[in-house]
């Protein structure tokens, strides 16, 4: 992902959109928007988990892993659209 668009993205997040960050990957934690999913999605393991674990384990993840996935689910939206 190219480093100013990953920066740009975290510095969006920050801390006021982080919420919305958490809402998007619970989503996004069920399934993959562009249905088949990316060998290397690091949320593919999630998916095989009931809704409670899947909520509970995001829930566990800092502010910084929630911004790691979401720029990661952007970067992999921008390779394969």
């Amino acid at each position: 992902m190219d480093g100013s668009f990953a920066s740009g993205l975290k510095n969006w997040l920050g801390t006021k959109n982080i919420n919305y960050a958490r809402s998007m990957l619970k989503g996004l934690s069920a399934s993959c928007p562009l249905g088949e999913v990316d060998k290397h999605c690091p949320l593919k393991d999630i998916r095989s988990l009931s809704h409670e674990k899947r909520v509970a384990w995001l829930n566990e993840r800092s502010d910084t892993e929630i911004q790691d996935f979401f720029s990661l689910h952007f970067s992999c939206l921008k390779k394969r659209e």
